[in-house]
């Protein structure tokens, strides 16, 4: 097992070069068709990439290929087989740092061209024949959980083997993984509908994590809990913090644990909870009445559990941390900085407030000498 991998992978230097902000940046792409390159180090203008933690397809973005030939070839897809078709195509993009005699290349990640809005061709006339001299090719991409999205189940079933979720996360994605926790078992009572990605996600929670694309296209696996902090962001003359904003998001905050398992007790299934009975968290007013923000449940089963105390004592220890209150979210901007990702945890040192810890939400980026990350915040 690698261990999962926080800040991406970078030589020694590169660290010092985007903190210093005094760098040249270029987007570029690798085109591949079925594993194999028919493009290499492609310019790419108006980049658009967003990284969402929350989203079932964590990475999409945008970009325009800008192409001039050596042999008078269009590089506007006409046909489901062309380069740049959408019909299975992938672009590896990297960003190149350089700083005078350094430079670096970053591998941002693996994308499949999802559609293309716009392409066109220019001309010119030699000899009785337009002849092709540039093509521009506008791409909406997204990361490969885009085809486990779109391939879905023919009828309904579930995994073959209950000993792996690591294993059957791989078999019914298709995808290559990078091991990064350590291994579950599946519940018994785990079944399969006619969605592939979502219960790819609900396989890993079984492991206590969140399955995310790699930057070099494989399948890793993000942590639940928060790691320790992997950078610290500061402002001033020599910082890299450029803004910090405030914002609160309730969608991973729940009021309610039950836990349910796949094995028997006395011949009933077993079912225990827990909720929060004060503050404004809680899940019903004293009265028994909904309370204003409503029952929110959060599920857990595991054949671990084997009797009713068992089950209530998970969900004693649990609801705490189900219930954090991380609904704070910090928008902040900072300057470009291709080694952030998801699930980063930061230390925010501002001269305008204490200190604090934050875990990176989203991360939006394009070719400005900024990028906004969204902070969600214990």
């Amino acid at each position: 097992m690698q261990g999962w991998l926080a800040m991406r992978d970078s030589g020694s230097q590169v660290a010092d070069v985007l903190r210093s902000g005094s760098f040249d940046m270029q987007w570029v792409a690798d085109v591949y068709y079925d594993g194999t390159r028919r493009l290499s180090n492609v310019p790419i203008t108006e980049p658009k990439f967003v990284d969402d933690g929350s989203a079932l397809v964590q990475s999409t973005g945008s970009c325009t290929v800008v192409w001039t030939p050596d042999f008078a070839e269009s590089l506007s897809p006409q046909a489901a087989d062309d380069t740049l078709a959408p019909f299975g195509s992938e672009l590896s993009v990297a960003v190149i740092i350089s700083a005078g005699t350094f430079t670096e290349r970053i591998q941002m990640g693996w994308y499949r061209i999802d559609d293309v809005p716009n392409a066109d061709d220019q001309f010119v006339e030699h000899a009785g024949h337009r002849i092709v001299v540039g093509s521009r090719v506008e791409l909406t991409l997204q990361d490969r959980f885009r085809r486990v999205q779109k391939d879905r189940f023919d009828v309904p079933g579930s995994p073959p083997s209950r000993t792996s979720v690591l294993n059957e996360a791989q078999r019914i994605s298709g995808l290559q993984i990078v091991r990064e926790v350590p291994d579950a078992t599946i519940p018994r009572g785990f079944a399969y509908e006619e969605e592939r990605l979502d219960p790819l996600y609900d396989l890993l929670e079984f492991a206590d994590a969140v399955p995310y694309m790699r930057p070099d296209g494989s399948m890793g696996q993000r942590p639940i809990d928060w790691g320790a902090p992997v950078d610290v962001v500061t402002d001033g003359n020599d910082g890299s913090l450029v803004s910090l904003k405030r914002a609160m998001s309730s969608s991973t905050v729940y009021n309610r644990i039950a836990v349910r398992s796949s094995a028997t007790d006395g011949g009933a299934q077993i079912l225990a909870s827990a909720e929060i009975t004060s503050g404004p968290l809680r899940a019903r007013n004293s009265d028994g009445s909904p309370s204003p923000y409503g029952r929110v449940t959060y599920y857990y089963s595991s054949d671990l559990i084997t009797n009713r105390a068992q089950a209530k004592q998970y969900a004693t220890q649990n609801l705490p941390r189900v219930s954090s209150l991380r609904v704070t979210e910090r928008p902040m901007t900072e300057l470009f900085n291709p080694l952030r990702q998801v699930g980063d945890v930061l230390t925010i040192r501002s001269s305008l407030e204490p200190e604090f810890q934050g875990r990176v939400k989203t991360i939006n980026r394009n070719d400005g000498a900024t990028q906004d990350v969204t902070l969600e915040v214990s």
